[in-house]
């Protein structure tokens, strides 16, 4: 993969495959390869009922291209009451 300067990152629950119903999330966190510390992202997302989760995504969007140039999963076992 190309280097690039600029790229937005997010992550996002999912269950069984797909996106979890009814969180909130962190916006979209635009990182720059001059300026941020590369690796280095703080997500969040939320419930405000009760919800069991299996896996998190984490993205990575080129910030010239709007492709989509990373996709990471980590399969876990997250619950809220």
């Amino acid at each position: 993969m190309e280097s690039m300067d600029a790229a937005s990152i997010w992550a996002r629950p999912f269950v069984n495959g797909n996106r979890a119903p009814g969180y909130s999330a962190h916006h979209l966190i635009p990182v720059n390869k001059q300026k941020d510390n590369p690796g280095i992202a703080d997500c969040w997302f939320y419930f405000d009922q009760p919800m069991k989760i299996d896996e998190i995504r984490v993205f990575m969007q080129d910030a010239k291209s709007d492709k989509i140039v990373r996709e990471i999963s980590y399969k876990i076992s997250a619950e809220w009451k």
